[in-house]
């Protein structure tokens, strides 16, 4: 079961809404042109509700995420691919989606890796960086 925290823009410091759940839906319809203004999510658990959304305020994360700040002549498919190809094809849940920031001309993407079970957050950083070398 995937946790995340939902907030109402990048510069609320505390979640509008957790969820636990297994199926997450979005809803989009109040994204705005404005990235400060856009929804956010994050897949972790908080120490401090209260404390807001710092590094040493992480209590377990639910899912591995990567940044593609890069993807030029990549897809949204590819990126997938290439993710399902070093996990092992069809094996492993993957959320790959562009990012706030994209642009025909640069796309970037951002890819989430779903946790079975929330991991401290340096254990997270490990296996980010062992499959990043793998990459």
């Amino acid at each position: 079961m995937s946790k995340f925290l939902f907030y109402k823009s990048i510069k609320s410091a505390h979640s509008s809404k957790e969820i636990d759940s297994d199926i997450i839906l979005c809803d989009y319809s109040d994204l705005t042109n404005s990235k400060e203004r856009s929804p956010l999510y994050g897949p972790f658990s908080l120490k401090d509700p209260k404390g807001g959304r710092k590094n040493g305020n992480v209590d377990k994360m639910f899912a591995i995420v990567f940044d593609i700040d890069d993807g030029r002549q990549k897809t949204l498919e590819d990126v997938f691919n290439m993710f399902d190809t070093v996990l092992g094809e069809g094996k492993n849940e993957i959320l790959v989606h562009e990012t706030h920031s994209s642009t025909l001309d640069l796309p970037k993407f951002r890819v989430l890796l779903p946790l079975a079970e929330g991991l401290d957050p340096k254990t997270v950083v490990s296996a980010k960086y062992g499959l990043a070398l793998a990459l």
